[in-house]
Parts: structure tokens; sequence; C-alpha cells
């Protein structure tokens, strides 16, 4: 089976569904990536997946998005594969139909998160264009055949609009965390311990991570907030957030605004978080987006690290109040410092939510359990082979491990400085958005060697 996944971004493919490609590909699919370029199509090349770049904006450009449908529409009639599968919200709404237009069999949108567009609040410009969107999305996904949605609030929120009439639809546990990648025993200890002393943090402070992107609506302002009620620990605890920047957006956050204090300091993008989970103590994320199902959550889970996040959606699905870690409302940066100061005081009350939490990831949320169930009920393959497999991104290195065997590929290496939708790689988009060419380069390159299968 000849399969297209579509993204708006290389690094939400790589992020998100690297282990499901993989099992295409293990299982003797031919995967093609359609997305524009950046870090991350390389480390998608080393899975044995085609890449073929066409660069898009997450965000509105009317002009520029006219040529991404004509681009698409031009390389899904060249390619005539067997089923398109969509996931971030641009291709949700534009490939369904032109997919249809060129005969693609079957299409699947993957939601992970209803996001911007069915946010509330935002002030004229921002209701306008979510609006747009909406009505733009119900026309879209008239012409997909199955949805994959990560919580069942947005599921709902379909029905109720009448877009799941006659439509085929599942709910998974978000995008699924691979245990063997994000597990205590393959945790390089001598680096945690540098990670502590990079940072300024002694063995015995309190370490709390906010993994996200540098956007409003995942709550880093409400998390820097939070940092100020502590100043009677300065000293013995460290508020880190961890993560990019990003252009264009409504929700964006200029670089001006996050200020570093004693207490908070911002690290940029960094490629070894598992153990920066490991290293930390108390993992938040007062994200008020419309999360799918956050995966830096299951990761701080199946590491055994207490959680603390708010009472919204996508962000309640993993959390037991009580249990395994602590539910805030939104934008309260006081209820945040509170939950915080609780569990910073109580060393016995984290373990004990850790545990809870490896306990319920490991029965619910494994990226083997999702990518099956989605191999199984939406592309109808029976006698699935899961295969084994992890990644390592270290500074010019990539180590892919598929069922025990390893193999080391040179990348280019990520910048801490790296900015989303930004930066050298929209550049490059904007210099070749209305090329036609690179679809013919894409295209004529001999497919890849496969490194996995």
């Amino acid at each position: 089976m000849k399969i297209v996944v579509i993204s708006s971004t290389d690094h939400a493919v790589w992020q998100f569904r690297s282990e499901f490609i993989a099992t295409l590909i293990y299982n003797k699919h031919d995967v093609i990536v359609i997305s524009p370029d950046g870090p991350f199509a390389e480390r998608i090349r080393c899975l044995g997946a085609r890449h073929i770049e066409v660069p898009v904006s997450r965000f509105i450009g009317p002009l520029s998005d006219l040529f991404y449908l004509l681009r698409l529409y031009r390389l899904l009639h060249i390619l005539k594969p067997d089923f398109v599968y969509t996931m971030t919200t641009k291709p949700n709404i534009f490939c369904p139909g032109i997919a249809k237009l060129t005969r693609v069999p079957q299409v699947c949108s993957v939601f992970g998160g209803l996001g911007f567009i069915y946010s509330e609040g935002g002030g004229l410009l921002a209701r306008t264009i979510k609006k747009v969107a909406r009505i733009m999305l119900k026309f879209g996904t008239k012409f997909t055949d199955h949805f994959v949605f990560q919580n069942k609030e947005d599921r709902d929120i379909f029905i109720h609009e009448g877009i799941l009439k006659n439509k085929h639809y599942i709910v998974v546990n978000g995008s699924g965390v691979n245990l063997r990648e994000f597990s205590m025993e393959s945790v390089n200890i001598q680096h945690v311990a540098e990670i502590r002393k990079e940072l300024g943090i002694s063995e015995t402070g309190i370490f709390v991570l906010m993994i996200s992107r540098i956007s409003r609506n995942k709550g880093i302002l409400e998390f820097i907030e939070a940092s100020q009620f502590f100043s009677d620990m300065k000293g013995s605890i460290k508020f880190i957030h961890a993560g990019s920047f990003e252009n264009g957006s409504l929700e964006e956050i200029s670089q001006n605004q996050i200020k570093e204090t004693l207490l908070f300091k911002q690290i940029g993008y960094r490629t070894d978080i598992r153990e920066l989970i490991y290293a930390a103590d108390i993992i938040a994320l007062p994200s008020y987006h419309r999360e799918g199902i956050p995966n830096v959550l299951l990761e701080a889970m199946a590491m055994k690290k207490p959680i603390i996040t708010t009472d919204n959606v996508g962000c309640r699905d993993v959390v037991n109040d009580g249990v395994n870690g602590i539910l805030v409302p939104v934008r309260n940066p006081e209820a945040l410092a509170l939950a915080i100061r609780h569990l910073a005081n109580d060393p016995v009350t984290r373990s004990t939510f850790g545990e809870a939490g490896f306990e319920k990831v490991k029965q619910y949320f494994t990226v083997e359990s999702v990518n099956k169930t989605i191999l199984s009920k939406i592309f109808q393959l029976k006698d699935i082979n899961i295969p084994e497999f992890f990644t390592e991104d270290t500074d010019e290195q990539l180590l892919i491990t598929l069922n025990g065997k390893k193999q080391y590929f040179t990348v280019s290496p990520i910048s801490k400085n790296c900015v989303l939708n930004g930066g050298q790689q929209q550049k490059n988009n904007k210099k070749s958005i209305f090329n036609f060419r690179s679809i013919e380069k894409g295209i004529s390159q001999p497919e890849e060697l496969r490194k996995v299968g």
C-alpha cells in the first residue's frame, strides 16, 4: 500500500508519527511524507520514508494557500496513493478535497486537538478567523472518509456540528508514548547530573519543568507568574521552560516577554527531553489550548514524575486528580503555585503520584496500542507486526533501534534557538513557495534506501 502523510510541519511528523511511519515501513508499506522542509525532514528520511517538500504556513495566507492547493493536486495526481493520512489543521482542511479530486480511494484526518479555531476568547480578528476556519473545516471534512480523535470532547463537537454524520471515526489515547524510549533504564544518569549542574539546581533543590511551544495559550506566562510566589525559596527551587518560539501565530509571545529571573529560566529547544524530565521533580503544563492529549504529560508519567496541569480539554484525560497529579483552573497562576508548593514540600506524594502515573500510562497510553488501533480500524490491516522501535537524537547523530539492532545516522544538529514557522525554514519556504520545480525534484528522487524493515 502506498500511503502519503501530509503535515504543515516536519516537526509534527517526527515528534508524533515516527513510530507510526516506522511500523508501516516495517510491514512493507510505502510511505511518502509531504511537509515543509526543516531539520526533522532528514530524520524522517532515516526511517525509510520519502520526504517531499511542500511549503505551507500554519497561518492564513490566501495566495500562498492557493499555491499550496495546486502543488498538492499535482503531487497526488502523480503519486496516486492508496491512502492519504492528514495531520495538523491546514492539511485536515485542504487535503481531503484535493485527494478526492485526484481519486485517492481513502482519506483519514487525525485531530490532535482542535486547537486555536475551537478555543474560546480573543479579539475581533481572532474570532473572525476562527469563524471562517470552522466554515472551511466543515466543508473540507465532507471529503474525509475516516476521523481519528484524541479525546471524546473533540469528537462530541464534531458530532454536534453534524460533521461526523455517516462518517467512520475512532477515539484513541493521544499519540501514545514509547515506553522503550521514555524509560528509567534508558536514561543517561551522567547527563542528568550535568543538566542539574547546568541549570544551577543542587541535589536537594526542587526542579519544576514545563515543556511546550512558547505560545500564550500554553500557559507559559502563568508559569512564570507562579514562580514569583516562591521568593521565600530562592536558591532551593527553579522553574525551567524548554521549547521553541514560533512566528506568525495570534498567540505568539515575543522574546521580550520572557524575562529570566532568579527563579525562572528559559532554555530553548532541547533534544535531551528524556533526561530533562528525569532530572525534574515536578512537570507542569498550565495549558488552556484545546489539546488532544499532551505528549509531554505522557512522557512525564512514563518517567514516573508527578504532573500538574489544567482542568482543560485533553489535559484532564490523563490526570486522576490527587492520584497521579493535580488539576488546577486555567489562567490561575496562584492555584498553580499552590499545587507546586504542595508537591515541592512532599517528596512522598511526588513518588506516589509518579508510580500511579506510570501504571496509568502503561495500561492506556502506549504508542504501540494507539498505532495498532489506527492500523487495524482505519487502514484495515490484519496481522500487524509491531516492531520494538525507538530513536535517540544527539547533537550530530540519530540512533534508531529496531528490534534490538542499532543504526546510527549523521544528521544536522537542531539549534536550541530554532523558531517554529520562522527563521531559516520560513525564509527558504518563501523562496520556493511559488516554484513548482521542487515538486518534480521531490518526485524524481530515487526512493530512499529503507532503513527500517
